[in-house]
């Protein structure tokens, strides 16, 4: 019984990782519609709570009232929002917290996810979005995703930046405007020597 019991569980990891890997590299559409911050961000949270399983890492959020939706490519969003979350995760190792939180400001909506008591060092996170970056993880992709992240914000008429706080908090930023017309236009990479 315990033999199947650990079977059931390693399958249910291979589903979600199936899962995860098909949202992630599926080719988008560029087709913008509604796109609910709020919603979206807890349907990830819920899907990431399975990375949470033998790890002493709280994962909470706070989302703030009345967050409108805004126009957006939705899975190219929600591949920035899980990335970030996995480079957040992946920074806490076996413990800490993880934030995520969404506020209105003007006409723009802020997401922060946050974690604290195992930041990424000051000297990493600033380099956290040139393409090819191999200082951040030894995972092969990671060091593109962070670079494409930021592309997918900046289509978006967003911005997205990376700060490291008190020694220890690592704070990814992102705001998208409500109402935007999502560019084609791929935005230019400078690659720092």
């Amino acid at each position: 019984m315990a033999l199947i019991n650990l079977a059931n569980q390693e399958v249910k990891k291979l589903n979600l990782l199936a899962l995860q890997l098909r949202e992630f590299y599926q080719p988008t559409l560029g087709k913008t519609d509604l796109f609910d911050i709020n919603g979206q961000l807890e349907r990830i949270i819920g899907q990431n709570t399975q990375k949470m399983l033998g790890k002493d890492i709280t994962l909470s959020s706070a989302f703030g009232d009345n967050i409108p939706p805004i126009r957006a490519v939705t899975d190219q969003v929600n591949k920035v929002f899980q990335e970030l979350l996995d480079t957040v995760v992946q920074a806490c190792g076996k413990k800490g917290s993880i934030l995520v939180a969404t506020i209105l400001e003007e006409d723009m909506v802020l997401v922060r996810i946050e974690n604290s008591e195992c930041g990424i060092p000051a000297e990493t996170i600033s380099q956290a979005f040139e393409p090819f970056n191999m200082a951040l993880s030894n995972k092969t992709s990671q060091d593109l995703n962070l670079a494409i992240s930021y592309a997918y914000i900046t289509l978006h008429g967003g911005t997205i930046e990376a700060t490291f706080e008190d020694g220890r908090v690592t704070i990814f930023k992102v705001s998208l405007p409500i109402d935007h017309k999502v560019s084609t236009q791929h935005p230019e990479f400078t690659v720092r020597s």
